[in-house]
């Protein structure tokens, strides 16, 4: 139960990192978590530069993994974890492959 718990920070962490990179490759900065998922939704998404999915990709990880840190009495499922693992690859994919272009 606790390695289930201790991977939804990381899988977050990644798309966290990679958000960053694309706000950065637009001259923007943000230090707020908040900040930085509201602007991924309204640069990227609602303008459908990338798939709109990736913001609740974002939205759903950052949940799962305030809940497995901070809400102690909680159950975390592997499966929610799971599915986060699978969403931050595909999301950081997402990412580089923006980038790129």
């Amino acid at each position: 139960a606790g390695l289930v718990r201790n991977a939804a920070g990381p899988a977050y962490m990644a798309m966290e990192h990679a958000t960053f990179a694309m706000l950065a490759a637009r001259g923007e900065k943000y230090s707020s978590h908040g900040a930085l998922q509201a602007r991924f939704g309204e640069l990227f998404s609602k303008t459908h530069l990338v798939d709109p999915k990736f913001h609740r990709y974002l939205l759903d990880a950052f949940e799962l993994r305030h809940n497995a840190e901070y809400e102690v009495g909680l159950d975390i499922s592997g499966d929610d974890v799971e599915r986060t693992l699978k969403n931050a690859r595909e999301f950081v994919a997402m990412a580089e492959q923006f980038l790129r272009e």
